[in-house]
């Protein structure tokens, strides 16, 4: 299945966009409203999952360029955010 949506994905850019991914889903929106999305994660995800005791991390752990996705899965090292892999505290999107 994930070969498929990173396929489609690829072959079809102008009709969705992944903004976010983890336990086992992916997210999708259409490219004009993906940006929205994406700040939504950087900006506001953390505490709308805390406030249903849901305690993850999300991480943006590349630039927008190579892949702007989102990540979330545990909690990594009492983490709400890993930025990219050489600035942690980067949360690029």
């Amino acid at each position: 299945m994930t070969e498929a949506v990173f396929r489609y994905i690829r072959e079809h850019p102008d009709s969705f966009s992944m903004f976010l991914c983890g336990c086992s889903k992916a997210y999708l929106a259409r490219p004009f409203y993906v940006h929205n999305y994406l700040e939504f994660c950087a900006k506001s995800l953390a505490d709308e999952l805390e406030a249903r005791e849901l305690v993850m991390t999300l991480s943006k752990t590349t630039v927008p360029a190579e892949m702007n996705t989102f990540g979330m899965g545990r909690r990594f090292e009492d983490c709400r955010y890993k930025g990219t892999d050489t600035e942690h505290d980067v949360i690029p999107y």
